[in-house]
């Protein structure tokens, strides 16, 4: 494949005022204020494999946010107990969790190597770090990498099996009102994850961040897609052509896609990008007809496939036009996180100004007594970069933070 020689990059250091503006989820809107133009020039900045080696001297704020971890669903998930042991949890429940039964929940071992091969079980959360041997430079134009065994198994079982039962047809951006509505370019059927639902989903969401360089923030949550025989998704960009989607308010322009593979396919479901000027698979009978149109990548569990865009002038690349190939034999399942030129604002947000954190309900103090806390975090406490209603009465305040005064909501 195609590649090029690596170099370091050395990112400007952050000031504590601006580094809080990335991490402070609703609470600190500075983020906004930073233009769509000098963002794309600091990823413009970003070499080829400088984006992908992420050091910890090269690592942008966003990606390492404070997690609030969930009630025990993923700890079952992993065998690990309250006493900490590494038996099996629990089945199913409420919050999607997989099953114990299946091989995939096993915990990872103690002395296993968090950069290891796939170990058939769940990581801990913050144990994985990109691996630059792992990726490989497919294209330049558009910019294009594949990264290989960037899930694990057990991530896409999860995955897929959070998803299914929400499956609905999938839909298309209309380019005159900026809203979803079916279309025959795409007969898949799909679901989406909210960002940071869970702590697996949110530490997959910080991998993606610490490979492109984009902040966590700048994510819209994972579109799942399950394509079966015939099913196919015709070339398009995923950068948005109507004005409703770009507003400066829902993060601007789509800047970046990750696309990841949670399934192998027996034949056809290949990612093309039939404007390259290469076409690497002419004649190849390993490849659909439909993939050999230009550079490609098969659909394989775990591997990941990020592609830009905008080019390194912040403009739209045409050859970012891609295609999911008509699935000729098996079922395809892919994730793909689409991340944006600016912070893009999912859930509820806090109404109070930066560095207030107080109750938004007066019956806060009541359910919290009430174990609504733990019982519903999702609205009392939030998740992950996202504002719960209670944040106060169940002890969720970041420290420092101060108490609301009448004054000190937004203006």
């Amino acid at each position: 494949m195609w590649q090029e020689e690596a170099w370091a990059v050395e990112l400007p250091r952050l000031t504590p005022r601006v580094a809080r503006a990335f991490r402070g989820g609703g609470r600190f809107r500075a983020m906004q204020r930073f233009t769509a133009a000098a963002f794309v020039l600091l990823l413009a900045c970003l070499d080829a494999r400088g984006a992908r080696a992420a050091g910890d001297t090269v690592r942008l704020p966003g990606w390492q946010n404070g997690v609030y971890l969930s009630s025990g669903a993923t700890q079952r998930l992993r065998g690990v107990s309250s006493g900490g042991g590494g038996s099996a949890g629990a089945g199913v429940d409420g919050a999607g969790a997989l099953g114990s039964t299946t091989a995939s929940t096993a915990v990872v071992g103690a002395g296993a190597s968090p950069d290891s091969e796939d170990t058939g079980g769940l990581p801990v959360p913050d144990t994985i770090h990109v691996d630059p041997s792992k990726v490989t430079q497919i294209s330049w134009a558009p910019r294009a990498y594949l990264y290989r065994g960037f899930l694990r198994s057990a991530e896409c079982d999860y995955i897929v099996q959070t998803s299914a039962p929400r499956l609905q047809k999938s839909t298309v951006v209309d380019n005159d009102t900026g809203k979803s509505v079916p279309s025959s370019i795409r007969t898949s059927d799909g679901s989406f994850i909210a960002r940071g639902a869970d702590e697996v989903i949110a530490d997959i969401e910080r991998r993606i961040a610490e490979w492109s360089h984009v902040p966590v923030e700048h994510g819209e949550g994972l579109q799942v897609l399950r394509y079966e025989v015939g099913q196919k998704y015709e070339a398009h960009m995923d950068a948005f052509s109507d004005a409703f989607n770009q507003d400066d308010s829902k993060g601007g322009q789509r800047v970046a896609t990750v696309l990841m593979y949670l399934s192998d396919v027996e034949s056809g479901g290949e990612t093309v990008f039939p404007l390259t000027s290469e076409k690497p698979h002419e004649g190849d009978d390993a490849f659909s007809a439909c993939a050999r149109r230009g550079v490609a990548v098969k659909a394989r569990r775990g591997d990941a496939l990020l592609f830009w865009s905008m080019d390194t002038s912040g403009k739209l690349d045409v050859k970012s036009t891609h295609a999911g190939c008509p699935v000729l034999s098996g079922v395809k399942w892919s994730a793909t996180k689409w991340m944006h030129v600016g912070a893009f604002a999912v859930g509820h947000k806090s109404p109070f100004k930066s560095g207030v954190c107080d109750d938004e309900e007066d019956k806060c103090a009541a359910w919290a007594r009430a174990g609504e806390c733990e019982k519903n975090p999702a609205y009392m406490v939030g998740h992950p970069h996202e504002d719960g209603h209670c944040m106060r009465s169940c002890g969720k305040c970041p420290a420092g933070s101060r108490p609301n005064t009448e004054d000190a909501f937004q203006s």
